[in-house]
């Protein structure tokens, strides 16, 4: 199924970042084309994160059952690297650090949920997804409450 709102802000993204050009343009084999996509301009990490959600969301959308994910040859890698990582596992990245700076070890002492949570957003952006992070902060009082 074709999700029309996900296609338009993709057709929107890709030409906002020079990604997708209109105009008249000759393909390799000698045919024209009303458009060029050149996969290069995604040249920095925000930009690949991005094209990673459009990826994330029309696979979702598909209703297709897979069990493993390819890109093409060589731009394609990290791409489908990057796509490969569901959203589930980006929620549960911070949950795990969490448990495990607030939870005492044989190790280690527990920080305290303040300290846990100043880790945690520290890492926004780096080690983890900035907006999961920015909604575990709008709802780091249940964090608390949720291990008391």
């Amino acid at each position: 199924m074709i999700h029309f709102d996900t296609a338009r802000r993709f057709i929107a993204f890709a030409a906002d970042t020079g990604a997708l050009k209109f105009g008249e343009f000759q393909t390799k084999s000698g045919r024209k084309s009303p458009y060029f996509f050149n996969a290069g301009a995604l040249n920095s990490g925000h930009k690949l994160w991005c094209l990673t959600e459009f990826y994330c969301e029309a696979i979702a959308n598909s209703g297709i059952n897979f069990d493993m994910f390819y890109g093409p040859s060589y731009k394609g890698i990290p791409l489908a690297v990057a796509t490969d990582i569901p959203l589930q596992g980006r929620i549960m990245a911070i949950v795990d650090v969490y448990d495990a700076l607030v939870s005492e070890r044989p190790y280690k002492k527990a920080f305290t949920h303040e300290e846990a949570v100043k880790i945690i957003m520290d890492g926004a952006g780096t080690q983890f997804d900035p907006e999961i992070a920015k909604l575990f902060y709008e709802n780091k009082d249940q964090f608390q409450e949720v291990k008391s």
